[in-house]
């Protein structure tokens, strides 16, 4: 009995894939026919990036943000490497007994014995 009442999900959910994937496949129809009945030099609905460059002017400009997008990706990917290894380094495991020294205590209390 039970596996009379599982077919009926299943047949459901069958249906239910078959209609998020026309979804999809008629959204990408439109935002693709939308992309090519665009004219140059227009901007479009969901247009990503620049216009089409004019002048020699905004070729630099371009260019330039072309240069920043990948300069900005490389640092932030540096960051997660120097984030990643320190996550893996000091966690509980590979550290079970910290130190309870800190830098931090010690030139604090320095700061306060100058101020007294």
């Amino acid at each position: 009995m039970a596996e009379i009442r599982n077919q009926g999900a299943t047949t459901t959910m069958l249906g239910f894939k078959r209609l998020i994937a026309l979804a999809g496949a008629i959204s990408c129809f439109v935002t693709g026919f939308a992309a090519f009945a665009a004219e140059p030099g227009h901007p479009t609905d969901w247009q990503l990036g620049f216009q089409t460059a004019v002048t020699p002017v905004m070729d630099d400009i371009e260019w330039f943000h072309s240069y920043l997008v990948f300069l900005i990706t490389a640092i932030a990917g540096f960051v997660l490497v120097l984030l990643l290894i320190v996550m893996i380094r000091f966690n509980a495991r590979s550290n079970p007994t910290p130190s309870g020294s800190c830098a931090a205590t010690v030139s604090a209390a320095s700061g306060i014995a100058r101020l007294t």
